[in-house]
């Protein structure tokens, strides 16, 4: 209706109420943030946690090695080679070209 006031008056081209405090725009972003910072940094990595602890026990752990009742390594930590066609398992020459002699320029 033409001349009808509206009982609700808005500025900044309608978008905010009159009278709105600056608290009452920041207030939902803030908790928001708290919100998802707790969902994404806390509860998210203590579920998944938990599921692994429970599915996944030997691997969650470390896959830990026993012996006697004692913790004595990982078998993911320094496991052992069998292929011999790495380099650092080559057996070098003590006399060839690539190696420099004493003495020599």
């Amino acid at each position: 209706m033409p001349g009808a006031s509206n009982s609700l008056e808005c500025d900044n081209a309608g978008l905010t109420p009159k009278g709105a405090t600056q608290l009452q725009h920041i207030r939902p972003a803030v908790v928001l943030l708290v919100l998802m910072s707790a969902l994404t940094g806390l509860i998210y990595p203590l579920a998944v946690t938990r599921v692994a602890q429970i599915a996944l026990r030997h691997q969650a752990d470390g896959s830990l090695i026993t012996k006697d009742g004692v913790v004595v390594g990982s078998a993911l930590i320094g496991p052992t080679f069998q292929a011999t066609d790495r380099p650092s398992n080559v057996e070098r020459p003590k006399d060839g070209p690539h190696v420099r002699q004493a003495g020599a320029a």
